[in-house]
């Protein structure tokens, strides 16, 4: 068992279907979550796929901010545009 945001997942469970889903990974927990969230939504085209061993609102929330943080990082790319084009 383990605290993640909060709420007790439990590490077994989960460890269990993420290394039968998409193997081993040094990745963190969080990004082994949301991997295995993406992996099922794609496998059972629901839209909050269960994931074994995490309450759905640990999993979801996790997810959302993944997908804010890549969000964030796209806008910044865009905003400092191509930098061999500096000092022409």
């Amino acid at each position: 068992m383990k605290h993640v945001l909060g709420e007790l997942i439990d590490l077994q469970s989960f460890d269990e279907k993420a290394y039968e889903c998409i193997g081993s990974s040094s990745k963190s927990l969080h990004e082994r979550i949301c991997e295995l969230y993406t992996y099922s939504r794609k496998l059972t085209g629901e839209d909050e796929p269960c994931v074994p061993g995490v309450p759905r609102s640990v999993a979801s929330k996790l997810v959302a901010a993944k997908l804010a943080s890549e969000a964030e990082e796209d806008g910044e790319e865009e905003k400092w545009g191509d930098l061999d084009e500096v000092g022409r």
